[in-house]
């Protein structure tokens, strides 16, 4: 008897869900939804432009996308009975998925009362290509448990100043890493350039919000985000797209040093680690392996050979490897480094290293992310290898951590096979992608774009990596830093305003931090007032009360002809109380003077580049 009373209650326990998804299913018409979508190839002169997703509303408003103009992704808002909320009344879900199944990617938001029931549908209906979006990651984790395939958005609100404090980006790093997300969801618009180049680099593909007035479209794009969720009108994004110059670039491409810069000094050693520094490289990539007393060392091969005059094993006692003298130019004996010391070194500089695991060895996955928390370099450091399981286990010892998938050729012919493909290494196992350049191409870097993948090639040498900055990745693993080197990074703009006149100057300068013949350019992209006039190269007269909105740019030729035009920064004009202006846009502070009062506002206002 009291068996079946268990059974009774367990029964009645699952009825709701039982209900709520026979009633989901009945509305839809195919028997699964496993197929890559044909998103949106959108017209745009933007190198890597921002994905572009909208809210839903209700059927008339996705019957009026046209082809080319249809948004990548649709935020689908999930009621507890698993229909989709409109803006005039609830649809359901089915309805809504045939509608839009391989043209525009769902993008499901959900609360703590719907993981189970849809987590029943995504698998049932073998769902492929979507998202999740939430605020809790323990939901996200839930649904990826169950559903390998869903490529998880971690939302988050920051206050105004959170996203120039670099405590909370570590801590903000961290949260994400852990939950596993595909994507970083900020919303608030609350993002400066900084900020987001702070993320990226370390793998962090960021999406936020903007309303869809131009100079709010504008401000948004200069951060460099990857996405944009449009509130309004997301046509006047895409038309932005199609105005700006061929080739804009919004952000930085980072130059990855292969082993350091060994061209000045003997690869994987602190030493060639510094050069690409002094060259101006975002981030060392670096191999470890055991040695036979299990230190861990920075070596690319099994022995010295290729290295040194003396042929040791990697596998000898640390003792007698620690004495091998590496060959070099300079005056000076230079050895194998020991891991530790590796980041003693690097732990106080402005860069990140991505770690291969140069042999297979769970042991060395998780002694290596051991050490990477003792020496406090979670939020430095992403760990790269060729083999699946290593990843993993260096995930399992420290979640906070990224890591990234080195792969090689594609066997794909077309562009939906490589995201099916991707997907199956990438989005299973929470991974970055990290192909030989030769398996993507640009249109395949978009659509991976589009579906929170970053894409980190390698390797590209010689003037062919000034190429790579029209391809949309996020950052080009390289021998030639050197050569990298000479791509611009740094923007300096000083800004002097009077009632009568705004007059600006700018440097730019590479990754030497040698100056580069360019000059920022600033164009009106709104003056509703009517307050300014070009006057001169670098000078605009102004005349009468109100706000306007400059968009700074500039243009630089490679060597090999490559041409780019780079977008800076959106800067505001306020001429309402005709106050007497001095700016200097770069070192992160802005000045205003009125008569002889100094006052110092907030680090990195809007449109400030560093």
């Amino acid at each position: 008897m009291k068996k079946t009373f268990l059974v009774m209650i367990f029964v009645l326990l699952l009825l709701p869900l039982t209900i709520t998804v026979k009633g989901i299913e009945s509305s839809f018409k195919l028997d699964k939804y496993d197929e890559i979508y044909d998103v949106n190839d959108f017209e745009s002169n933007i190198i890597g432009a921002p994905t572009v997703w909208v809210k839903f509303h209700n059927f008339e408003q996705i019957s009026s996308f046209n082809d080319n103009e249809r948004p990548v992704g649709l935020i689908l808002e999930i009621n507890n009975d698993l229909t989709v909320k409109g803006s005039d009344k609830n649809y359901l879900f089915g309805e809504i998925i045939d509608l839009i199944y391989k043209k525009i990617i769902p993008v499901f938001q959900i609360n703590d009362d719907v993981v189970d029931e849809l987590n029943v549908i995504l698998k049932k209906y073998e769902f492929k290509d979507y998202f999740i979006l939430d605020t809790k990651i323990e939901n996200l984790q839930k649904i990826k448990s169950d559903n390998p395939y869903a490529r998880t958005v971690y939302q988050v609100d920051i206050k105004k100043n959170q996203s120039q404090d670099l405590q909370f980006l570590k801590e903000l790093l961290a949260t994400y890493n852990q939950s596993n997300a595909q994507v970083l969801f900020v919303s608030g618009n609350r993002l400066t350039k900084q900020s987001v180049e702070y993320l990226q680099k370390r793998g962090v593909m960021v999406f936020t919000n903007s309303s869809d007035d131009d100079v709010s479209l504008y401000q948004t794009l200069v951060t460099g985000v990857n996405g944009i969720l449009v509130f309004g009108n997301h046509i006047n994004l895409y038309n932005i797209y199609k105005s700006l110059p061929i080739n804009t670039i919004i952000r930085k491409n980072f130059v990855i040093a292969h082993r350091g810069y060994f061209g000045r000094a003997p690869e994987n050693t602190i030493e060639a680690g510094q050069a690409a520094i002094d060259l101006g490289a975002d981030i060392i990539e670096l191999d470890i392996r055991f040695t036979r007393d299990l230190e861990i060392v920075v070596i690319h091969d099994d022995n010295t050979e290729r290295i040194s005059d003396r042929n040791v094993a990697v596998k000898s006692m640390w003792s007698v490897l620690k004495t091998v003298e590496l060959r070099n130019s300079l005056d000076k004996q230079i050895f194998i480094p020991l891991f530790s010391d590796y980041l003693d070194y690097f732990k106080d500089k402005e860069v990140v290293l991505f770690v291969e695991l140069k042999e297979q060895s769970e042991s060395l996955a998780r002694a290596a992310m051991k050490m990477i928390e003792e020496h406090e370099m979670t939020s430095n450091v992403m760990i790269i290898s060729f083999n699946k399981n290593d990843l993993l286990a260096a995930k399992d010892e420290l979640p906070t951590v990224g890591i990234g998938y080195l792969l090689g050729g594609s066997s794909a012919n077309n562009t939906n096979a490589l995201i099916n493909e991707v997907i199956d290494y990438t989005v299973v196992h929470n991974t970055k992608y990290n192909p030989s350049y030769t398996a993507v191409d640009k249109d395949g870097i978009k659509a991976l774009n589009a579906r929170g993948i970053s894409v980190w090639p390698w390797t590209i040498n010689g003037t062919a990596i000034y190429n790579e900055q029209l391809r949309g990745s996020f950052g080009t693993t390289t021998d030639s830093t050197n050569i990298a080197a000479n791509i611009p990074v740094t923007v300096k703009t000083t800004f002097e305003k009077n009632s009568k006149r705004l007059n600006y100057s700018s440097e730019i300068f590479d990754g030497k931090n040698e100056l580069v013949d360019s000059k920022v350019i600033y164009q009106i992209i709104n003056d509703d007032k009517g307050i300014l006039k070009y006057d001169d190269i670098e000078t605009f007269r102004i005349d009468g009360k109100g706000k306007a909105y400059l968009l700074g740019s500039y243009e630089y030729e490679f060597t090999n002809g490559v041409k780019i035009n780079v977008l800076t920064d959106v800067f505001e004009v306020d001429n309402s109380n005709n106050i007497v202006l001095i700016a200097s846009i770069g070192v992160g502070i802005l000045i205003i003077s009125v008569g002889l009062l100094v006052i110092i506002i907030k680090k990195n206002k809007k449109g400030e580049i560093k």
